[in-house]
């Protein structure tokens, strides 16, 4: 009768930890995408002088967006001076 009282109290508390773990997770592997986007926004607006309009929601498509628009950018930068 202890024992499985014991079990009981650990399956309720790992099942706590993984339930917080499940909302902290994502919230820790947004954040620094965010910054990273906005950071390349920023890259873009400061050597390209152009203003930049992203059409995606999600945070990756937003990310990958942008690293397109660099790179194109860089590529008709380098035509241009050859």
């Amino acid at each position: 009768m202890r024992i499985s009282n014991i079990h009981q109290k650990i399956g309720i508390i790992g099942l706590t930890i993984l339930a917080i773990f499940v909302v902290l997770i994502p919230l820790f592997i947004i954040n620094p995408i965010n910054k990273l986007s906005n950071r390349m926004i920023t890259f873009y607006k400061t050597n390209f002088n152009k203003d930049i309009e992203i059409e995606a929601n999600h945070e990756l498509e937003k990310l990958e967006e942008i690293f397109e628009k660099i790179v194109m950018e860089a590529k008709s930068g380098q035509k241009e001076t050859m």
